[in-house]
């Protein structure tokens, strides 16, 4: 089989954009050349990798899918082998993208970039903020080197990650809530009061509602905001009460309401933060992708982070 990087490379930036002409484009080559490198693999593979729309682009065929999957897989064992060779000193240079569940940015992000800044200067480090879906995508079309997010109800088997943290969601509270007082507060007791929702319309952490269990014992939902500081802001007004994940270090919402934080009582299912990447063929990641994962390891064995999050009483 006569392959090349180049038709890979080729193949895998066709399949990202789903378009000969966008390809070309990034690839700064003229469209002919990238269907000719497309048709050539076909002619060597001996099908299809790509179902042809006219006006609508192109989708992988199941056996494009997994030719892709490799290709990633190759190439990313090309750039380890680069790294490696090229970072057998004690300098670290290139560059590593960062994808990161938007949420997270603002609490942890700063400290490990500037760890990462620290450390090896010559590293050029680009972070992109997006969903949980949108991140799994991006990795699998070799957009970004890591993500960093919660985990996902179906874990792919391409994908090795580190579990950071185990997180248990908590309340929050307006200070004249009438179960304010209260050292923990159990779920059953908050469903007969109004639930400002946390809803990001991402697939996870599980649905808030999901922990009241059936629906006859959910709360009302008065408010759905894809905003936590939105959430934290109509709680403070005394609009009705919420579950979030991580919690700011202070107590105050922007226009000065203070609130007030509970654990569960009841036994709940944690979500957990993770830091991954696509499983090389090797086994080893790049050097880059390796000081990335020490350095989220090494922020959530620490106690900077602690603040963050309220354990419940009974975690599952």
């Amino acid at each position: 089989m006569n392959l090349t990087l180049k038709y890979l490379r080729y193949f895998v930036c066709a399949a990202k954009h789903g378009n000969f002409t966008k390809a070309a484009e990034e690839l700064h080559i003229s469209k002919s050349s990238v269907i000719t490198a497309i048709t050539n693999l076909e002619k060597e593979f001996g099908f299809d990798l790509f179902i042809r729309l006219p006006a609508k682009g192109l989708n992988l065929t199941n056996e494009g899918r997994r030719v892709l999957r490799r290709a990633l897989s190759v190439l990313e064992e090309i750039k380890s082998f680069d790294d490696e060779v090229s970072g057998l000193g004690a300098t670290l240079n290139g560059e590593l993208t960062i994808g990161c569940y938007g949420v997270f940015s603002p609490y942890f992000m700063a400290d490990i970039l500037s760890e990462l800044k620290k450390k090896y200067p010559d590293l050029t480090v680009n972070v992109i903020e997006c969903s949980l879906e949108a991140l799994h995508r991006h990795l699998f079309q070799s957009e970004i080197d890591v993500l960093f997010s919660w985990d996902t109800p179906a874990p792919t088997e391409d994908i090795r990650f580190e579990v950071l943290r185990s997180v248990d969601p908590f309340v929050i509270l307006p200070q004249s809530h009438p179960l304010a007082d209260q050292e923990a507060i159990g779920l059953r007791e908050l469903s007969s009061y109004p639930m400002v929702l946390f809803d990001p319309g991402t697939i996870v952490p599980s649905h808030y509602l999901q922990y009241f269990g059936t629906k006859e014992h959910q709360p009302e939902v008065i408010l759905r905001c894809n905003s936590s500081e939105a959430v934290r802001g109509y709680v403070g007004a005394g609009l009705g009460f919420s579950l979030l994940h991580i919690r700011p270090p202070t107590s105050t919402t922007y226009n000065n309401r203070r609130l007030i934080y509970k654990p569960i009582k009841d036994k709940v299912e944690a979500n957990h933060i993770i830091a991954g990447h696509l499983y090389p063929t090797s086994g080893v990641p790049t050097r880059k992708v390796s000081v990335f994962m020490d350095e989220c390891k090494k922020l959530f064995q620490s106690k900077r982070v602690s603040t963050f999050f309220i354990d419940s009483l009974g975690r599952c």
